[in-house]
């Protein structure tokens, strides 16, 4: 009977043991795990972009851009560039929306303790110098019959198209190698450049142009090569600038090339890109 008592005791004892090992185990993993988060919280996840939201990417005095932060702590930075100038800013917090008056670039970025710096996001606001919409305007071929967009004038009704591009009415699409836009104007204006908004939206087979050449009277006047129309680029909203010779004109016309061979690099391999253009300015 002794014997039995004491075999019943070690098994007690055993299974104490074992208990408490478990428990140790259980604290001790669960320690390692709280310090595997906090050391995988802190400099090791990157922020992701901030928002940059404004109403008016094109307008006629000012426009108002705020940004919005993408995790609570989280402090905004942004800088200005000026388009065609050299009025660039140093990086300054985000305190309170933005009013720009100017054709400008604005940069944004997002800072945290714990985190990685976000990528930098960039959009691109214009001030409508000279309004077209008075403008005669004709486009050949005309746009594909699955983005007609609100027709040829849908180029200078000063209305920017979104990046989301399937459902808008605001964006002419081309599965064409060059399209011929021709402008004449209800009176003649100075100018000396030529702005061309265009989407790029590379999984769509949405490329940029590769050359854009801007002609009166049958002459070219500015022509803009694009390096880059090849290239694998992000998704964004871009706008070509051409400079022309500074004059009085009744009528331009802009020819665009698209790239007709898409590179190996993407799926849609020795194919005809599409061009997506929503916009014409001059200045």
């Amino acid at each position: 009977m002794r014997s039995l008592c004491l075999i019943r005791e070690k098994h007690f004892v055993l299974v104490g043991c074992i208990v408490v090992g478990l428990l140790g185990c259980l604290v001790g993993c669960k320690q390692a795990t709280d310090q595997s988060v906090t050391l995988s919280s802190s400099k090791t996840f990157q922020l992701s972009n901030p928002l940059i939201i404004t109403k008016k990417k094109l307008f006629k005095d000012s426009t108002t851009v705020r940004l919005e932060r993408p995790y609570p702590g989280a402090i905004l930075w942004f800088q200005s560039e000026g388009i065609n100038t050299q009025l660039n800013s140093t990086p300054k917090a985000y305190s309170s929306p933005i009013i720009l008056s100017e054709n400008t670039k604005l940069l944004a970025y997002a800072t945290h303790p714990d985190y990685k710096t976000s990528d930098t996001v960039a959009l691109e606001v214009y001030k409508i110098k000279q309004p077209l919409n008075q403008a005669q305007i004709s486009v050949f071929p005309p746009a594909n019959d699955a983005y007609p967009g609100k027709g040829a004038a849908t180029l200078i009704n000063s209305t920017k198209g979104p990046l989301s591009f399937r459902n808008s009415e605001e964006w002419l699409g081309f599965n064409q190698p060059v399209v011929r836009i021709d402008l004449v104007f209800e009176k003649a204006i100075v100018m000396n450049k030529v702005y061309i908004s265009s989407l790029i939206d590379q999984d769509a087979w949405i490329f940029p142009p590769t050359n854009i050449i801007v002609k009166h009277n049958n002459t070219a006047i500015g022509t803009l090569y694009n390096k880059e129309a090849g290239q694998p680029l992000m998704a964004q909203l871009k706008t070509f600038i051409v400079d022309i010779p500074i004059k009085s004109y009744t009528q331009l016309s802009i020819e665009i090339a698209a790239l007709n061979n898409i590179p190996e690099w993407h799926p849609g391999k020795g194919t005809q890109s599409w061009l997506f253009i929503d916009q014409i300015l001059v200045e």
